[in-house]
């Protein structure tokens, strides 16, 4: 059992495997998904919620030097638009924001839900957004993904159930929402 694992890899672990053809093409591929995936994540990171138009935001985001050229070609805007326009952006408005949120906590292995061991191990990891409001937190984690809702569920629980015990852990506030945000739908995923 490690002494330190990322909430990444425990999410990874956690998911049947998928098998691949690793031939240069699937690798290519792969990693123009992530470039794409980390310049949708950047768009997020600093963008105005409030901003009601995604292009005139991917504008300013790229007069100021945030967003290169080639990380603005990847971002389409209608998606983005849907992004800027839902609910919850509203909601939080009343909130204290924190974007791109690293922590460190120490957590039982067995709370982590990678082993069967109560010995604490550090889980590292980022949340995309953490909202405070009083002692209260909402966590949303943003995905570019083609999966549907109930895959993304699958997928992607075990990772913010550990960002929900490590804010409670760490912050003792109580996390009353676990949400994500598909950045290439613009749909919204409760866990």
């Amino acid at each position: 059992m490690p002494v330190k694992r990322t909430v990444t890899k425990i999410a990874e672990e956690s998911r049947p495997t998928p098998t691949y053809d690793e031939d240069k093409f699937y690798l290519t591929e792969k990693s123009s998904f992530i470039e794409k995936g980390n310049a949708y994540h950047k768009f997020m990171q600093y963008c105005d919620f409030s901003a009601k138009n995604a292009n005139n935001e991917l504008i300013r985001l790229l007069s100021q030097n945030v967003l290169s050229e080639s990380e603005a070609a990847m971002l389409s805007i209608e998606p983005l638009e849907k992004v800027l326009s839902l609910e919850i952006f509203e909601a939080l408005k009343s909130y204290e924001l924190y974007r791109e949120q690293p922590f460190i906590v120490p957590i039982a292995a067995n709370e982590a839900g990678a082993w069967q061991s109560d010995r604490e191990i550090l889980v590292q990891g980022v949340i995309d957004l953490l909202a405070v409001k009083g002692d209260e937190a909402i966590i949303i984690d943003y995905k570019t993904s083609s999966h549907g809702k109930e895959q993304l569920k699958r997928d992607y629980a075990a990772q913010l159930n550990v960002y929900a015990l490590a804010v409670e852990k760490a912050l003792k506030l109580k996390v009353k929402e676990k949400l994500i945000i598909n950045l290439l739908s613009g749909e919204v995923v409760e866990i």
